[in-house]
């Protein structure tokens, strides 16, 4: 577990204390003595700690043919907190802001044939295309802001909708492809077009190449968020929302190497607290 997971684990474990405590102090206490929290709550707000599970990856759509079987698939341990305020406008309708100190990830191996890629190998690098097996790790360190419009069918249940937009603190895309081979490019002679028909380099498992495309990862993704809250009590609830990412993970000029576009998709399962 990297450092930013283990601090976000750390703060979703004191959340989870920091609740229980908040529901005896809350109930105990009189109504002129809750504060801002009372003020908003006066005004027709309502106020929601979260925490939760990302679980998701960051792939292609569809998936493109040079992927050949996909061996393993871990989406990690990815956390997220945050909180968000909900102003209803009508009895049904309202609107849901909020903001998320979130990771996302993955890891995954898979089987490409003829995949384009660029990689690093004994301090040489090297673009073609590659047959072999690949292995990838992805995560983020993000801090999300949605904005969602809000629709109350009961005091039980909601559904909201809307678009979120997410800055990257940090970011990596790492692997190693191993057991494979990669024929170099070079330029046809006809076309000008710079062709897989070079040299055949030999990768075996024991000698493997690395690739680190960290550096030409977008920092700001936007996408559509999609989710449904059930309040079970008075002040806890349960969530689920997905996150379904618009732009390539990937800076336009990176097309040179991965020439297919990859999106960030993700859900998420969690609890809340609400004042």
């Amino acid at each position: 577990m990297n450092i930013n997971r283990y601090i976000l684990t750390t703060i979703a474990i004191l959340f989870c204390l920091y609740l229980p405590a908040q529901t005896e102090r809350y109930a105990g206490m009189p109504k002129e003595n809750t504060g801002v929290i009372r003020n908003l709550a006066n005004k027709g707000y309502k106020i929601t700690m979260r925490a939760g599970l990302n679980i998701g990856g960051t792939t292609p759509l569809p998936v493109p043919s040079e992927v050949k079987s996909i061996n393993s698939f871990d989406p990690g341990m990815n956390l997220g907190i945050g909180v968000d305020i909900e102003k209803m406008f009508t009895k049904n309708w309202g609107v849901q802001a909020g903001v998320r100190l979130e990771n996302k990830g993955m890891e995954t191996d898979v089987t490409v044939e003829n995949y384009h890629t660029r990689l690093m190998r004994d301090g040489d690098q090297t673009e073609g295309n590659y047959t072999g097996k690949e292995s990838t790790n992805v995560s983020y360190s993000l801090l999300t802001i949605p904005i969602l419009a809000r629709y109350r069918f009961n005091k039980y249940w909601a559904v909201s909708l809307g678009p979120y937009i997410s800055y990257a603190l940090k970011h990596e895309f790492t692997g190693v492809a191993a057991d494979g081979y990669m024929r170099t490019l070079r330029t046809d002679p006809i076309t000008g077009l710079q062709v897989p028909t070079g040299s055949k380099i030999e990768i075996p498992a024991d000698n493997p190449a690395t690739y680190d495309f960290s550096s030409d990862m977008r920092r700001l993704q936007w996408g559509i968020e999609a989710g449904v809250d059930w309040q079970c009590f008075k002040h806890f609830m349960i969530f689920a929302h997905l996150d379904w990412g618009m732009n390539d993970t990937f800076k336009s000029s990176f097309k040179e190497t991965i020439t297919f576009t990859m999106y960030p998709i993700y859900g998420a399962l969690g609890f809340g607290y609400t004042f």
